[in-house]
């Protein structure tokens, strides 16, 4: 028995010892470190342990009695906006739609959305005042958009779309199966989107012409989210990565001279 139990110790401190290895090596750049191996963490300051024992606390946990109330099964709604004439509320869910909600007998509808891989212009006044057309389908999701000192329209696209990832959007079983997946979010993120992302920027000039920067090999700019024009340089950010890419448009760098 105790040969057994020593038997037992030695494989969990093998099985410990190779994890922390695996960890510390990262062989297979599985975690979100590897987009940046230069990344150091920093000490974030913490508020007093007297502030953590005064703060008064909610004994009755009156939180946990919330009702659960789907939106129509959709994934993450985060906004919430109430109508202040009495309809609604609205809130944007994962897949960039706007929904809203029209009583218990109609549910959930589409209210608006932002996600079609599309560009739009709305005209506000004029006499097309009111008139919605299509400036030009995207071959990925829009996040956002910026205009530039011309007045040049920017927008970043967290990824281009490809076979992978127009098969997972065409079945919603599918998607559902990798939400199922014990894995962390940045990997089904990656299912979602093709398994090699790369970000990708369109801009949209006065004249109507189309230009498209983009990583193709995913070493920088592996997703983007929002992209801004300041002085010769394009600053790109991403939610999911840790890190600002900055391109310089003259020098052809994805650098500025002060990094």
């Amino acid at each position: 028995m105790n040969q057994l139990h020593a038997r037992r110790a030695e494989l969990c401190l093998l099985v410990c010892v190779f994890s922390a290895v695996f960890i510390a090596l990262d062989p297979f750049h599985l975690s979100i470190l590897s987009a940046d191996p230069t990344f150091q963490a920093k000490r974030v300051p913490q508020p007093p342990l007297s502030v953590l024992h005064s703060f008064p606390r909610d004994l009755e946990s009156r939180l946990s009695r919330s009702r659960r109330w789907s939106v129509g099964g959709f994934m993450g709604p985060e906004s919430i906006a109430l109508d202040p004439t009495g309809g609604g509320p609205y809130t944007g869910v994962a897949d960039g739609r706007i929904m809203k909600w029209h009583g218990p007998e109609v549910g959930w509808r589409e209210f608006a959305y932002s996600s079609k891989n599309r560009l739009l212009r709305h005209w506000l006044k004029g006499p097309r005042a009111g008139e919605t057309e299509v400036l030009v389908v995207l071959p990925g999701y829009p996040d956002n958009i910026r205009l530039n000192s011309d007045g040049d329209l920017w927008v970043a696209m967290h990824c281009r779309r490809n076979w992978i990832s127009r098969f997972s959007g065409s079945h919603p079983w599918l998607r559902r199966a990798f939400l199922q997946l014990p894995l962390p979010f940045t990997y089904i993120y990656k299912l979602f989107h093709g398994i090699s992302p790369h970000g990708i920027l369109a801009k949209y000039t006065t004249d109507g012409d189309l230009e498209v920067f983009e990583d193709v090999s995913g070493s920088v700019v592996k997703y983007a989210s929002e992209v801004d024009e300041h002085e010769g340089q394009l600053w790109i950010g991403s939610v999911l990565l840790p890190y600002i890419s900055v391109h310089d448009l003259h020098k052809n760098s994805s650098l500025p001279d002060n990094v």
